[in-house]
């Protein structure tokens, strides 16, 4: 459909993506989030989890976890990983880190 190969366009793909993640975790930091909203959103990675307890290839529940400041809805912090308490740990830690503390 494109003329080029299905790996450069993989590729390419893989390298915006690294841009943006490096972009956004230069610039979003010192914010003054006056209240931030935490959020996940379920998806599939190839096959549903019942699919995938019946062979079927792919990683099955993915969930995104996603931090936003309330106001202006811009995403302070996201992660990418399953729904347990490891994963829940790891990103209420992370949209901390983002935040100007405004206690001192």
């Amino acid at each position: 459909m494109t003329g080029v190969c299905k790996v450069t366009v993989l590729r390419l793909l893989a390298d915006a993506g690294q841009f943006c993640a490096d972009y956004h975790d230069v610039y979003v930091r010192g914010l003054s989030s006056k209240r931030v909203q935490l959020d996940e959103v379920w998806a599939f990675c190839g096959c549903k989890d019942k699919a995938k307890q019946a062979g079927a290839g792919g990683y099955g529940s993915v969930w995104t976890w996603v931090a936003l400041d309330a106001d202006s809805k811009l995403c302070i912090s996201y992660l990418v990983g399953d729904r347990g308490p490891e994963c829940a740990e790891v990103f209420v830690a992370t949209p901390r880190a983002d935040l100007r503390d405004e206690s001192s």
